[in-house]
């Protein structure tokens, strides 16, 4: 029989891949379950933004960040790590920092989860923009 807690058993059991950031401690780890948890927004966000919903579509996806604390990566509190290593030595060294691998990984998991929100006029003008 399930608890009243197994959704939060599920995601405290998983180990989270640290992220440093310049936010504020409890927001420094991302669990990856996190991102499969996400992997339902469509179910959480039963309409596809477009030109007329932008407000209604916004709060709905910023909701379901926020709750599950990935929405530093759109407001830029989760900065993006450095992608080298610092050697106190010689400075950065050719070898990438795992670091921003797994920030790099949970940042396009977001970007295509949130592109699955989009209805298909506003996917167009994404892939159509620049990054």
């Amino acid at each position: 029989m399930a608890t009243s807690n197994s959704q939060f058993d599920l995601i405290s059991t998983k180990t989270p891949n640290p992220i440093p950031t310049n936010s504020s401690p409890q927001n420094q780890f991302v669990p990856t379950s996190t991102l499969f948890l996400l992997s339902n927004i469509c179910n959480f966000v039963p309409l596809r933004l477009d030109s007329t919903n932008y407000v209604l579509g916004k709060y709905q996806v910023s909701s379901i960040l926020k709750a599950h604390f990935v929405f530093g990566h759109i407001d830029d509190s989760f900065s993006c790590p450095p992608k080298f290593l610092s050697s106190p030595t010689t400075g950065t060294t050719p070898k990438t920092s795992s670091y921003h691998l797994h920030w790099l990984s949970r940042d396009q998991a977001l970007i295509t989860l949130i592109n699955a929100t989009l209805s298909p006029s506003a996917l167009a003008h994404v892939v159509g923009s620049p990054s």
